[in-house]
């Protein structure tokens, strides 16, 4: 099959977008994949041709966003970034209708696989550093900001150089896992409906997070594999009665031999991270926790219909739970807090039965990816971002493109 030009760029600026991320135009200025998204934008309205769209419980979801929010932030005067509702909204909503319709999956697949292989070089070259000389290299761009405010990149880059983890080409561990993840879960997701389990792909994926030992990296992975086990076409009396014993025993005991190592030990003390002792505000904390804590605290109405994305930031700084954050920029919270707090239990719904929406039974790889996100978003902070819109475009583009006729054996095409 021949794909036009437009179909290799949409499938190539989804698989950019993450490496995009880090870098901002200034120090706290405009991040840069705000402006790629931007360009997008443009490309598509002057490129694309005109295409049926079925996004009909995401279009309910940004109708609901873009207006009930609102109302209440305005009458709770949480008001001082309103026109950050609908700008990074409208941003990622943009990018969905008018990019994804053109994304063509083989060569998603081709261009991921291709991007996946490239990070794991690099950061077998970064370990490879480190255990010879004592310090790796990053990546990274030099002469642009990074996303974080008053962070510049010599800096980050010399401390991160002296860190015990690599990243490759991502600012942080997890990151890095963040982008291997969907595509463990996407190729999953096709070796199942092919009858496959596993192919040296994904077992070098799962390594190469193993070894990045990023506790919300190490939690997802499990949860990808678990599915993928429980749902393979393996002969179920061989999977319940062999398969799942098996590997539960083999678990165990490798589990006892792997935390007395000192990589177990590493990954034991990440994992560890993630409790609710509010007195210990840690890196797990601030992923899992502090997020609830603000939104038990909302009132009524605003519990249930949210401020808008605009009215976190006023949400946080309002609250009696500030103190947990550790400046007045400081308002991470993990998607599934900052659903809730910007869009209420309503909106929440809503966009959790857009999600179930994109779940095709006949293509396992949506569901085992919507699996990966929706566990992500309990563990990090990716709201609205390229890397949110990278992830969902994957099963959106396999579920919703009906209107393209995929022959069977073309969809399953590594390109």
């Amino acid at each position: 099959m021949e794909y036009s030009k437009l179909n290799k760029y949409a499938s190539l600026s989804l698989v950019l977008g993450p490496f995009i991320e880090p870098y901002a135009l200034s120090d706290g200025g405009t991040a840069m994949f705000k402006l790629f998204m931007f360009l997008n934008i443009l490309v598509f309205l002057y490129k694309g041709k005109h295409v049926k769209y079925e996004f009909k419980p995401f279009n309910r979801f940004v109708l609901y966003a873009l207006s009930v929010p609102t109302i209440i932030a305005f009458l709770y005067g949480y008001t001082s970034s309103v026109i950050g509702s609908y700008s990074t909204l409208l941003l990622f909503v943009l990018n969905l209708i008018l990019v994804i319709p053109h994304v063509r999956i083989p060569l998603l697949r081709k261009y991921y696989k291709y991007a996946v292989i490239m990070c794991i070089v690099v950061f077998c070259l970064q370990e490879l550093s480190y255990y010879t000389t004592g310090t790796r290299f990053m990546a990274l761009i030099p002469f642009f900001h990074t996303i974080y405010a008053g962070v510049d990149m010599t800096s980050f880059v010399a401390k991160m150089s002296m860190e015990d983890r690599s990243c490759s080409m991502f600012l942080e561990p997890s990151h890095f896992a963040h982008f291997l993840l969907p595509y463990l879960a996407m190729e999953l997701g096709f070796l199942h409906d092919e009858g496959k389990l596993l192919n040296r792909t994904t077992v070098v994926v799962s390594l190469v997070l193993l070894f990045l030992r990023s506790g919300n990296g190490l939690i997802v992975m499990a949860i990808i594999w678990v599915f993928a086990v429980l749902f393979s076409n393996l002969y179920k009396p061989l999977k319940y009665i062999v398969i799942i014993p098996l590997a539960f025993a083999v678990s165990i005991y490798g589990f006892s031999a792997f935390s007395n190592t000192e990589m177990g030990q590493s990954i034991m003390d990440r994992i560890q991270e993630l409790d609710t002792d509010v007195t210990e505000v840690n890196s797990g904390f601030i992923r899992l926790w502090r997020g609830y804590y603000v939104f038990g605290e909302q009132p009524f109405l605003v519990k249930l219909f949210g401020v808008g994305y605009g009215g976190l930031e006023d949400a946080v700084h309002n609250s009696r739970f500030q103190w947990m954050f550790f400046s007045n920029t400081d308002t991470y919270v993990n998607n599934v807090q900052a659903f809730l707090i910007s869009y209420g239990i309503l909106g929440t719904i809503f966009f959790f039965l857009f999600l179930c929406s994109i779940c095709d039974k006949k293509h396992f790889a949506t569901t085992l990816v919507i699996i990966a996100f929706t566990s992500l978003c309990f563990l990090d902070n990716f709201f609205w971002s390229s890397k949110m819109l990278f992830i969902l475009a994957i099963p959106i583009a396999i579920s919703y493109n009906k209107y393209i006729l995929y022959n069977e054996n073309t969809i399953y095409s590594n390109g």
